[in-house]
């Protein structure tokens, strides 16, 4: 029943040319391991109905609030890697972001939002795991008068996305990565046109030469700021594999608050390089 709703919903949205519209809760953004990502991931399982798809679990207090839900973990399809970091609670609330819960100390995000649309997305793309295909249902979401875009890799071409709000950059770019091996991305974190600045992690050296306007950190962020208004973030490292082989996802939040947020995360992980 519930993907006859979804598909007579997709005709419907496809009839009308409109982008889906829902009002909700305010986005909440956590930066772990500086905030306590693991507590609030728990509270929202707990006494929930829950799917998660999540590439690496270590921490006790996590592994049990899963025994409750259904769960996958280090899945390996035909193409790559399951290594998506989502939930979806009671059908109505995504958690996603580029934190696994893990015992690492690197820093890393997490992004909750109270939308049956993104859950949709997210739903379907758990019914495909592992491997599956599938293009995203609803790819555009205006949430709280916010533009919101969604898209889960290889299937919707995440680096295509990524790419297109690199080269729309007009004033900045701002980066926090862990992986950094994409030629085509590694050209505009070299663009001279615009301010562009960012950490990559410290393990990734060849990524250091080839970036120099990059500081050393202790980072597994996937993230990219572009002219302070709007984030790109999610389970998707700019390399090969994460272009073409793992089951990946992303979210563009076009939200300047939300922007001020991760760019103070930024300017944290700055200083302390």
């Amino acid at each position: 029943m519930r993907r006859l709703i979804i598909a007579i919903l997709l005709v419907l949205t496809a009839c009308s040319q409109e982008i889906p519209y829902e009002q909700g809760e305010p986005l909440e953004i956590y930066f772990c391991e500086r905030e306590d990502c693991s507590s609030r991931l728990v509270g929202l399982l707990t006494d929930a109905e829950a799917v998660c798809a999540l590439y690496h679990v270590t921490r006790p207090e996590v592994l049990a609030a899963l025994e409750s839900v259904q769960w996958v973990t280090d899945l390996e399809g035909d193409r790559g890697l399951m290594h998506n970091k989502f939930c979806v609670i009671n059908e109505s609330v995504v958690w996603t972001g580029s934190w696994n819960p893990s015992r690492g100390t690197k820093a890393d995000n997490a992004v909750i939002i109270h939308s049956t649309v993104l859950a949709d997305n997210y739903l379907d793309e758990w019914e495909e795991l592992p491997g599956g295909y599938g293009r995203v249902l609803y790819p555009q979401l205006v949430y709280n008068n916010k533009l919101i875009e969604n898209y889960f890799c290889p299937d919707d071409d995440c680096k295509e996305h990524v790419m297109e709000h690199l080269q729309s950059a007009r004033q900045s770019i701002v980066f926090m990565l862990a992986y950094l091996t994409d030629e085509d991305i590694i050209d505009q974190l070299n663009r001279e046109d615009i301010s562009v600045e960012g950490v990559i992690d410290k393990s990734q050296k060849d990524a250091h030469r080839a970036v120099p306007v990059a500081t050393e950190g202790n980072v597994h962020h996937k993230v990219f700021i572009i002219d302070g208004k709007k984030v790109i973030t999610g389970s998707y490292n700019p390399t090969r594999n994460g272009n073409e082989n793992n089951d990946e996802n992303i979210l563009v939040i076009h939200d300047r608050q939300v922007a001020e947020k991760y760019l103070e995360e930024f300017r944290f992980l700055q200083a302390a390089s």
